[in-house]
């Protein structure tokens, strides 16, 4: 519509171009040795090409300003993305946040992991009873407990990977499935006469129950994690925690109290409901992955993960020595009542946890674990020198008061060190430090114990608080650094 008419004026306009006159009668009636009509019309279309020559690049510049370039349109279509506006573009229309996944939220993910640890808890007070009475000694009847642990710690490098590849609520139906095949292998175990081929298959359920428990616990914190966002991580790992020691707390007397009712085998058969139970629950449930992109080697997933991962390790050493050995110290020091250090210790771990967890950032992940070691240390000592039931109560409480909160500050910043699509492996990989100090406490402290007295373990488990601070002090500091 433009270029027409430019065009027919060109036509009209040219030949006066260049002093030429009327057609080409100046050039005719000139006597000259040349065709000056021919120079006249080389000179109109010279005339005309660099007309249309201005003319197709008006085209073009009206065209980019009609269509933007890609490199301009790339430019809008990441400042649509990312919710920037332009400068002085005052009246666009703000970014709206992306909508989170969908799926369950924190409390329904802790409720997955305290269905795990309460199939956990069932059979802890129980199944060695049985282990002596179907004629095997103390140590064989702490082998079958520990067989669970072990399958936790091995099973760890494995699930988390799975977990990124798959997603965690793949993680969580496959870990109820593993925890109902537990618990129909132990019934099938107390049915059979022979005490061997039983022992064996029990050991094999209580494999399956630790490879369950490492797949619904570790998932459930994923899927929350996703579910809620990064800035709510330390408030899922809080009540992941609430519900891992409050299902196993509640699990042991429901378990003595189901055995006497019906016996070994009602017990199996709840564990085994109990599995099924968290699949039902779990299954509706519609799946939340992490982004798809390259994923971290679990090489270096663990490198990023040590620093934080080794004082938990220390920080957990406490914690195993107090739930082991709280009983043992009150039994020779010729107190009553060891359960009460156990409940002050619980209660006190729960009530950190429901108090401090909103507060803990990656900006205040490593003050808040500095604290809470400085309070473990001071709880761990108290015990250790107490001379009177009520001051080790205090110092029980103390310690678990400590103790909660450091798995969330540390575990905040190793979620901040890895991509999201490598967050199941990095978790995975931060809690089979604990599960590396519980296995090693035990063994540790009571070697200590028969050498020294029933209080030299708790002073042993300050000192490795002490290592412990002293790792996040550094940490600290070289956090400072790095940001300045």
């Amino acid at each position: 519509m433009v270029v027409e008419p430019v065009r027919s004026r060109i036509r009209h306009r040219a030949p006066k171009l260049g002093g030429v006159g009327h057609g080409h009668r100046g050039c005719r009636g000139r006597d000259r040795g040349h065709d000056h009509g021919t120079i006249c019309r080389a000179r109109t279309r010279v005339v005309r090409l660099l007309l249309a020559g201005l003319l197709v690049g008006q085209q073009r510049l009206s065209g980019r300003a009609g269509h933007p370039a890609p490199a301009a349109a790339a430019d809008r279509r990441r400042r649509s993305v990312s919710g920037e506006r332009r400068p002085g573009n005052h009246g666009a229309e703000p970014h709206r946040a992306t909508p989170r996944p969908r799926g369950p939220g924190v409390l329904a993910c802790a409720g997955y992991t305290a269905l795990a640890y309460l199939a956990v808890g069932l059979p802890l007070a129980v199944l060695p009873v049985w282990t002596v009475r179907a004629g095997f000694g103390p140590t064989v009847a702490g082998l079958v407990v520990s067989a669970q642990y072990l399958a936790t710690t091995i099973s760890r490098g494995l699930v988390g990977p799975m977990i990124d590849r798959s997603g965690p609520r793949c993680g969580v139906l496959l870990g109820f499935l593993c925890c109902a095949a537990s618990g129909l292998a132990t019934i099938l175990a107390f049915q059979l006469s022979s005490s061997g081929m039983a022992l064996g298959i029990v050991v094999v359920g209580r494999m399956l129950l630790g490879v369950g428990e490492s797949l619904v616990s570790t998932s459930a914190m994923v899927w929350g994690i996703l579910r809620v966002g990064d800035a709510s991580a330390a408030r899922m790992i809080s009540w992941n925690g609430i519900a891992t020691y409050g299902a196993i707390a509640a699990g042991a007397p429901i378990g003595v109290l189901v055995q006497g009712i019906g016996g070994f085998t009602l017990l199996a058969a709840v564990m085994l409901f109990t599995g099924v139970a968290g699949y039902a629950l779990a299954r509706p449930q519609p799946a939340t992955r992490a982004p798809a992109a390259l994923r971290l080697p679990m090489r270096r997933v663990f490198t990023r993960v040590l620093p934080l991962g080794a004082a938990l390790a220390l920080a957990t050493m406490g914690f195993g020595v107090v739930t082991t050995f709280i009983t043992l110290f009150f039994v020779a020091s010729g107190w009553q009542d060891g359960w009460m250090a156990f409940t002050a210790f619980g209660c006190a771990f729960v009530a950190s946890r429901l108090l401090f967890a909103s507060g803990v950032t990656s900006g205040t992940g490593l003050r808040i674990a500095a604290r809470s070691l400085a309070l473990e240390i001071g709880g761990l000592l108290l015990i250790c020198l107490s001379n009177d039931p009520a001051s080790a109560v205090a110092g029980a409480a103390i310690t678990g008061f400590g103790f909660a909160m450091i798995f969330p500050a540390l575990g905040v910043l190793v979620i901040e060190r890895v991509p999201p699509q490598s967050r199941g492996a990095a978790i995975g990989a931060f809690a089979l430090f604990v599960d590396l100090a519980l296995g090693l406490a035990g063994p540790l402290a009571g070697a200590l114990a028969e050498r020294s007295t029933f209080a030299a373990p708790f002073a042993a488990a300050a000192v490795c608080a002490l290592l412990a601070l002293c790792l996040v002090q550094w940490l600290r500091r070289s956090s400072t650094r790095a940001r300045a």
